[in-house]
C-alpha cells in the first residue's frame, strides 16, 4: 500500500511587462521507490494584455534540460518540480507517494527549507526557487543552492543582470 509522502502547491504570476517567471521546488528525502505527479490546478490569463501576448503555463517534474514530464515512478532521493508562467497566473500541485509496502499515510514535515528569489537589476522578481529537506533527506547547502540557482537563471535569462536572495515566500506577491 502506498501513501502520500509530501505534497505542496506552487503559485506564480507573470505579466507582459515582467516576462516569464518560474517557481521551482526541490525535495530531498531518503532514497525511496516513489510515484510523483504534478498538475496545473488553476490558470488565468492576464486581463488587458496586448493581442500579440503569448500566454502560457506549464508544470513539470525534472530539469528543463531533460524531457520534462508530469508523472514519474522511480527510486530516488531527490525530485524537482517547476511551474513556468508567461502573461498569466497559475498554480500547480505536486505530490510524492512512497510506494513501499510499509508506507504510512502520513505527510512528511520538512526539517529545513530554503526559499530564494531570483531578481534582476531593477529589483523585479523573475523567479523563485525553494528547497525542502524532508526527514532523512540530504542537508541543504545554502551556498551551493544559491550558486546553482543563479547559474541556471543566467543560462535562461541572458538579457538581464540577475542575483538571488533569501526571501519569505509568504511576503512576496507571486
Amino acid at each position: 500500500m502506498s501513501g502520500i509522502f509530501y505534497t505542496e502547491q506552487l503559485r506564480q504570476g507573470s505579466s507582459p511587462t515582467t516576462g516569464p517567471r518560474s517557481h521551482t521546488v526541490e525535495a530531498y528525502f531518503p532514497e525511496l521507490q516513489v510515484f510523483a505527479t504534478i498538475s496545473l490546478s488553476m490558470y488565468r490569463t492576464v486581463a488587458f494584455s496586448p493581442p500579440t501576448t503569448f500566454w502560457n503555463a506549464e508544470a513539470y517534474i525534472g530539469p528543463a534540460s531533460s524531457s520534462p514530464v508530469n508523472t514519474v515512478y522511480l527510486k530516488t532521493g531527490h525530485l524537482t518540480f517547476t511551474l513556468e508562467v508567461q502573461s498569466a497566473t497559475a498554480s500547480a500541485v505536486f505530490s510524492i507517494y512512497d510506494t513501499a509496502q510499509a508506507a504510512r499515510f502520513e505527510l512528511a514535515q520538512p526539517e529545513d527549507r530554503l526559499d530564494l528569489g531570483i531578481y534582476d537589476g531593477l529589483g523585479n522578481i523573475v523567479g523563485t526557487h525553494s528547497v525542502v529537506q524532508l526527514p532523512g533527506g540530504a542537508k541543504i547547502d545554502e551556498s551551493a543552492v544559491r550558486e546553482q540557482v543563479l547559474t541556471g537563471a543566467k543560462a535562461r535569462i541572458v538579457d538581464r543582470t540577475l542575483n538571488v536572495a533569501v526571501i519569505d515566500m509568504e511576503a512576496i506577491d507571486t
